[in-house]
């Protein structure tokens, strides 16, 4: 894959995840200039940003993923950037690019949503119910319960293929290796106060939404309102995946990031 005009792409994984995720896309892109990606961990998944407190939620917008902020500066100002987000990656990317217009070229969007938690005016998050018994889970059995967790991401046809059972072995072994369960906690209490509906009128660059007819993490109603809520988007729907197509339809998404990149 050749970027035109010397643009950038940044990956933000999604919660509870790390930048290992990427590792068969970005095999499978194979740039001729491996500086131009920009891949990092997140804090409290493995990285080598500290958890802190740095995860509080400000306000109705909800926090911005500490780390994007830092490597947005390693990259050289007026250099194009394409933004590459899955679910908490995702929302991160909509949050910085309100944050900062124009900072961004264009985005790429996996099983994203504006609001994590279902409310009375957004019908497509998950039950607060469900979010709490996630934190119990966290708190009393971490490892046992990201495992399961992880299992969510995808159907029952796509767990029985070889590369989600792949992934889900390299997965466990991050788990256990690295990840801060205390921070992972964090993380999710303050994605749960998240509802950054309100500015998404703001987004004016192009914007790819890729999201699984099948996902029970960010259900796809999610998908269609940013559709009509993002000014310049495009919605690309994938029958009967869940919650990561670019592990489940990975050339398929290859091919649509090459697209969209330089079109």
């Amino acid at each position: 894959m050749k970027l035109n005009n010397g643009s950038s792409i940044l990956m933000l994984h999604g919660w509870s995840t790390s930048g290992n995720v990427w590792r068969d896309v970005i095999e499978g892109l194979a740039l001729d200039n491996e500086e131009k990606l920009y891949n990092p961990t997140l804090p409290c998944h493995g990285g080598d940003f500290d958890c802190g407190d740095k995860w509080n939620s400000s306000g109705s917008g909800g926090a911005v993923c500490p780390g994007v902020e830092t490597v947005l500066k390693e990259i050289p100002e007026g250099e194009e950037v394409i933004g590459v987000g899955w679910s908490l990656g995702a929302q991160t990317l909509m949050k910085t690019e309100m944050a900062r217009p124009g900072r961004f070229k264009k985005l790429l969007l996996i099983g994203a949503t504006p609001c994590f938690v279902k409310r009375e005016d957004f019908p497509h998050g998950q039950p607060r119910s469900v979010v709490k018994l996630m934190l119990k889970g966290l708190r009393e059995r971490p490892k046992e319960t990201l495992e399961r967790l992880a299992l969510l991401n995808f159907t029952d046809a796509e767990l029985q293929t070889a590369p989600v059972r792949n992934y889900l072995e390299r997965c466990s072994k991050i788990t256990a290796d690295r990840v801060n369960f205390a921070g992972i906690a964090t993380a999710l209490e303050a994605i749960s106060t998240v509802d950054i509906r309100e500015g998404l009128g703001s987004i004016q660059i192009p914007v790819l939404l890729l999201h699984g007819t099948h996902d029970t993490v960010t259900p796809v109603g999610a998908a269609h309102y940013l559709h009509e809520q993002l000014p310049n988007a495009r919605l690309h729907l994938i029958d009967g995946a869940g919650h990561a197509p670019f592990i489940t339809a990975k050339e398929s998404f290859i091919q649509l990031l090459d697209d969209f990149a330089n079109e």
